[in-house]
């Protein structure tokens, strides 16, 4: 058994700001996790975001693209290689017409 690593976006039901980026993540996590489940199955070991339970906040970015470029700048730190870990999330403020969201990351077991 290894490990895969995984990226999952999740756009903001209502746009996020720098003031309080983080409103919407744990909600947002958990769907992101759900919606894995449901498409993997619930036996464990599917190399996805299903495999988490927890995240730990990474960043906060200004678009898709610099989070990410922040995102391939982590894959090596610590702190999100460990496949029974938290996933690392990034913060991705409203920008436009675009309200934001959370691009979860990390490693799972598969």
């Amino acid at each position: 058994m290894g490990a895969a690593q995984f990226s999952v976006f999740r756009p903001a039901t209502t746009p996020l700001n720098a003031a309080d980026p983080w409103s919407q993540a744990d909600a947002l996590f958990q769907r992101a996790v759900d919606d894995a489940r449901h498409e993997e199955g619930h036996g464990g070991y599917t190399g996805t975001i299903a495999e988490k339970d927890s995240f730990v906040q990474a960043g906060v970015a200004t678009s898709r693209v610099e989070a990410g470029g922040m995102m391939d700048g982590l894959w090596d730190n610590e702190a999100y290689t460990d496949t029974w870990g938290p996933a690392g999330a990034l913060a991705i403020l409203a920008k436009d017409d675009h309200p934001g969201g959370y691009l979860f990351f990390g490693y799972a077991s598969e």
